[in-house]
């Protein structure tokens, strides 16, 4: 099943798609969008596993929205297509980006919260003057794989556990801004974060149990970094300057370490709360908080 839209210039159009759930067992999501803002969310109702809403205001860029099921997995894609867009260049060009930037351009996919996800989202712009836009909430959903690539405005928040175990939690920002709120929630193994030139923003309250490794790099940008105050951190860093740093204490290997620990005499039912952190960087700088 494939559904292409064409919009004419500036012509307002209201499309949705909605799927019923029949013999998937996961989903795949890969998501491609470039001048329309990205907005993904926990479905509020169980009617479809899947509910996409696309509000455009935009050039005649084709999207392309597919799905279709191959050995039990739900493919879904969403791609927008700027190479056959008839956006004018020069100066009526900036006149109509200016334009096209006062409008409203989204698409919101609801996501059904009883079915493990796999997202991989790409929301990157070619216009640095218009930055993309992607506000993700994961809260209520199941996460098996997270990728998200992104040079915009960006937030990812999830406000409750993560039910499900999600091996990588990636997120690529070149720059811009970005902010994650309560990623411990996300239940990763691994979470890897690669930024540039720009202002990050990653907490790491939330619930989970053992050891999590976190490799964060941010080039020249700036990083605050939330720590949750109730597990152990070891934290080293290449490259950067480190502020607020006085929460935690160097060891003899370098590392910086907190001087809470979490033993098995306390909690006989769970490991150690941890998280290992790398920060690496070119002369960026990381506010410890």
């Amino acid at each position: 099943m494939v559904l292409l839209f064409c919009i004419a210039m500036l012509n307002p159009v209201v499309m949705s798609e909605c799927i019923k759930p029949t013999k998937e067992k996961t989903i795949c999501a890969k998501i491609e969008l470039s001048s329309i803002k990205l907005i993904l969310k926990k479905a509020e109702t169980d009617t479809y596993i899947i509910n996409t809403k696309l509000n455009y205001d935009s050039t005649n860029t084709p999207v392309a929205i597919d799905y279709k099921i191959e050995s039990k997995t739900g493919q879904f894609n969403i791609k927008e297509d700027n190479k056959q867009s008839n956006l004018p260049t020069g100066e009526d060009g900036g006149d109509i980006l200016e334009t096209l930037n006062k409008l409203k351009n989204i698409c919101t996919v609801m996501l059904s919260p009883k079915i493990p996800l796999e997202l991989n989202l790409n929301v990157k712009s070619a216009d640095m003057g218009h930055p993309a836009t992607a506000v993700i909430n994961l809260t209520g959903l199941k996460v098996s794989g997270f990728n998200f690539s992104t040079n915009g405005i960006s937030t990812v928040c999830i406000d409750s556990p993560n039910t499900v175990s999600c091996k990588d939690f990636c997120i690529n920002s070149q720059f811009g801004s970005f902010k994650g709120t309560n990623l411990g929630n996300a239940n990763f193994e691994n979470c890897y974060f690669s930024g540039g030139v720009g202002l990050y923003t990653l907490d790491f309250n939330g619930s989970f149990e053992g050891s999590k490794r976190i490799e964060i790099a941010i080039g020249t940008g700036q990083l605050n970094l939330i720590l949750p105050d109730s597990v152990s951190i070891k934290l080293k860093s290449k490259g950067v300057h480190l502020k607020n740093i006085k929460k935690l204490a160097k060891d003899e290997n370098g590392w910086y370490c907190s001087t809470i620990k979490n033993s098995k005499k306390e909690h006989p039912a769970t490991a150690v709360k941890e998280l290992i952190i790398h920060i690496d960087g070119s002369m960026g700088i990381a506010t410890i908080r």
